[in-house]
């Protein structure tokens, strides 16, 4: 028994005889939302972006329109990618401010237009692209460039062509960047290596709470009752994210399925049942799954039905209001997390 006994301790000093000894609850529920959502959706972010990037396609005459379909199908899923990773309010996302880099919205005033027009009365290579503005850097500048026809000129088309490519391969330089940054930040989301006394896990899982927060407003606030004029009563369908690839209900479909995902699949759920808390995820839960069920049965794209679906569309927000206030009122008092959200954050 003696043997036993020291064989364990020795084991033990090498983190073999009980590896859950190490990690405590709070780092098991943070490395699971690295691994299961914010890596995920980080990579897919990079490869959905790098293989628009690599898209090979000849600029010697301006885009074809076979090309110019080929890479809107590319905008399409990198654009979904990026509504799962936009979700990740914290960390080199925002502290880098490279979510700015990937979409400039919303644009009120136009600017992807205002700010893109200019740059092409020359050929941009990335070192001028990069002394432009941050709006024409990402997603909404490509969708201005692959979807709205208007502004190209018939002695511009190679520079609207090379434009195209320097902007979709600064796109997929920042999703690999975000990726690789990430994994260097890691360690101090996980608390992996980090001094117990200077690791504060309440911060970091209170950052992904937030993030949710943050989103289901704009979801409410900016994606849905400003163009559809569920709070001034008029609509206006340019309010709307995406609209000039009419992509706007897909992004809201992204936003609520990435949601879910990080709810339900990324350690919370084992999280909360661990402290005798799983009953309260119940009411938002059902409210999420609801909003879906109303997303998923909207017509497209909503550019064009906004006036037809006002109903539905409020029944959404109204959803999606019920999840935001369960989790606010209910989930962070019971685990006492300092959150940065306040109801006004999505005017």
């Amino acid at each position: 028994m003696k043997k036993v006994f020291s064989g364990c301790l020795v084991l033990l000093t090498m983190s073999a005889c009980s590896p859950t000894d190490s990690v405590n609850p709070e780092q098991q529920l943070l490395q699971e939302v690295s691994e299961n959502f914010v890596e995920k959706y980080y990579s897919e972010l990079n490869t959905r972006t790098q293989t628009m990037a690599g898209y090979d396609f000849n600029c010697s005459e301006g885009l074809t329109s076979i090309d110019r379909t080929e890479l809107q199908t590319q905008w399409r899923n990198a654009m979904v990618a990026w509504q799962g990773a936009k979700i990740t309010r914290f960390g080199p996302l925002t502290e880098q401010r490279l979510d700015w880099e990937f979409q400039f919205w919303p644009d009120k005033k136009n600017l992807a237009a205002s700010k893109i027009k200019p740059l092409l009365k020359d050929s941009t290579t990335k070192e001028s692209l990069q002394k432009a503005s941050v709006v024409t850097h990402g997603l909404s500048a490509m969708e201005y460039l692959l979807f709205d026809t208007t502004h190209i000129k018939e002695d511009r088309r190679v520079n609207h062509c090379q434009l195209i490519k320097t902007v979709s391969e600064n796109i997929a330089d920042n999703a690999a960047k975000l990726e690789k940054q990430w994994l260097l930040f890691k360690p101090e989301f996980t608390g992996n290596g980090q001094a117990p006394d200077t690791w504060n896990a309440d911060e970091y899982i209170g950052s992904v709470i937030d993030s949710v927060l943050v989103t289901l407003e704009e979801i409410a606030n900016r994606k849905i009752n400003a163009p559809a004029g569920l709070e001034q009563g008029k609509i206006n369908p340019y309010f709307l994210e995406s609209w000039r690839s009419q992509h706007s209900l897909e992004n809201i479909q992204a936003n609520l399925q990435a949601i879910q995902n990080l709810l339900l699949d990324s350690g919370l759920k084992p999280y909360l049942a661990d402290k005798g808390l799983e009953s309260l995820m119940a009411p938002g839960i059902t409210a999420l799954e609801k909003a879906l069920e109303v997303s998923n049965n909207l017509n497209k794209p909503l550019f064009d039905s906004l006036d037809s679906q006002t109903e539905q569309l409020k029944e959404l927000s109204q959803q999606i209001n019920l999840v935001k206030a369960d989790i606010r009122d209910k989930w962070v008092p019971a685990l006492k997390l300092p959150i940065g959200f306040n109801d006004n954050d999505g005017d």
